[in-house]
């Protein structure tokens, strides 16, 4: 009698999920006869194919790293602005004198947002520019930094864009994994069942081959979902 041992596996990661189902379906197609588990198996294989394909993009590292692009051009030009109108506040020329200071004490207003979050930064370029743009075209220009702000809300505009795009992509490549785990298992389940009322009936010699591989597999990743848990368990929380 072969057992359903799902509630021992699951801790494990989304890489040792994929590796647990593969190999359970590995030995089944090389130890029972393929048209009578041809459907289990090709189930198995058709959600482990989607679950892997989504899986592998769910980090999406072009959009990631097109939003830090942007991001640390942002980041530079709020630099850029706080450097130039700090270094003018010393200017012989009263008036650009006066305009840096404004200037200034915009980007002050903020604080230090070196350490912030991203999302937290990337409000601040928005805010910044709209403050500095509410001196008007003449303070603006007489500080040469109009590039600076355009790139700045440029930044703001784009990554909040991209990581709308990339939030949406995520969930939506969640329920994919999702569904795809939960199709896989039923398809387990219901192989599992099968080959138990085959036993049944015919008695274990001719699934000995079968239900000893599929133990070996078993114990491995029930092995591996132990000491992923333990791992977590030991992991102190501040």
């Amino acid at each position: 009698m072969l057992y359903n041992n799902l509630n021992s596996l699951r801790g494990l990661k989304n890489s040792d999920v994929y590796s647990f189902y593969s190999e359970v379906n590995n030995v089944a197609i090389e130890n029972l006869d393929e048209q009578t588990f041809s459907l289990f198996t090709n189930l198995i294989s058709d959600g482990l194919e989607r679950f892997q394909t989504t899986t592998s993009v769910m980090s999406t590292v072009e959009q990631t790293q097109k939003i830090n692009d942007l991001f640390n051009q942002g980041c530079n030009m709020w630099k850029g602005i706080r450097d130039v109108s700090k270094g003018l506040m010393l200017s012989p020329n009263l008036k650009v004198q006066e305009t840096a200071t404004k200037v200034f004490n915009i980007i002050n207003l903020y604080g230090d947002i070196t350490n912030a979050r991203q999302d937290t930064k990337v409000g601040v370029f928005k805010s910044v520019a709209n403050d500095i743009n509410s001196l008007g075209d003449e303070a603006i220009d007489l500080l040469k930094i109009r590039d600076y702000i355009e790139i700045m809300d440029k930044s703001y505009t784009e990554v909040s864009q991209l990581i709308l795009l990339r939030d949406k992509y995520r969930a939506e490549n969640k329920a994919i994994v999702r569904n795809a785990r939960k199709q896989i298992e039923y398809t387990y389940s219901g192989l599992i069942n099968f080959v138990n009322g085959l036993i049944a009936v015919n008695g274990e010699d001719q699934y000995l081959d079968f239900i000893n591989h599929f133990n070996e597999v078993i114990t491995k990743h029930s092995f591996l979902s132990k000491k992923q848990t333990e791992a977590e368990q030991a992991v102190e929380v501040c």
